[in-house]
C-alpha cells in the first residue's frame, strides 16, 4: 500500500481597486390634467322623463399629462358620495333620486373602483344621470354631483 499525500499552501495577496457605481433616481413624476383641477361634465337640458340609464350618457374629459414617468404603469382610483339608485352605485347629486352612473366604457363603475392602464391609454370615462326605476322627479333645475379622480404610479 502506497500513501500518496500532497500539500499545497495557497498565498492570497491583498489587492484593492475602486468601483464606481452609478445609479440614478427617479423622483416623484408630475401628473396634471391639462392644467386643470377640475373637469366639468355638461349634460345640457334633460327632460326627467328621458332619465332612463342610458339617456345623456355624456364623455368625462380629462387630459391627462405626466411628466418623469420612469414606467408607463398608473393606477386611477375613483371615488364618491355613493347613492344607491336601483341596487347600483351612483355619485350623490343635490337633487333627491337623481345620481350620476360612472362608466368606463360598457361597464358601470362602483365607488372606489381602480383602473389599471398605460399612460398615453387613458381610460375612457363616461358620466350617465340616473333615477330609480318608476319615479318622477318632483323638483328639476340644475345639479351637481362630485368625483374624485386620484392617480398612483405603479
Amino acid at each position: 500500500m502506497i500513501l500518496l499525500s500532497f500539500s499545497h499552501k495557497a498565498i492570497a495577496a491583498n489587492l484593492t481597486t475602486n468601483i464606481q457605481i452609478r445609479v440614478t433616481v427617479y423622483g416623484e413624476p408630475e401628473c396634471t390634467l391639462g392644467g386643470a383641477t377640475t373637469t366639468s361634465v355638461d349634460f345640457g337640458d334633460i327632460h326627467q322623463a328621458k332619465i332612463d340609464g342610458t339617456y345623456g350618457r355624456s364623455p368625462i374629459n380629462y387630459n391627462l399629462i405626466c411628466n418623469g414617468l420612469y414606467k408607463n404603469a398608473l393606477k386611477m382610483t375613483l371615488r364618491w358620495t355613493d347613492r344607491k339608485i336601483n341596487g347600483e352605485s351612483s355619485v350623490t347629486t343635490n337633487l333627491a333620486n337623481l345620481g350620476i352612473a360612472i362608466y368606463r366604457d360598457g361597464t358601470r363603475l362602483s365607488n372606489g373602483a381602480t383602473l389599471n392602464f398605460n399612460y398615453g391609454n387613458s381610460p375612457a370615462l363616461y358620466a350617465v344621470p340616473v333615477k330609480p326605476t318608476g319615479v318622477n322627479l318632483t323638483s328639476g333645475g340644475d345639479f351637481t354631483g362630485n368625483l374624485t379622480m386620484v392617480l398612483d404610479y405603479q
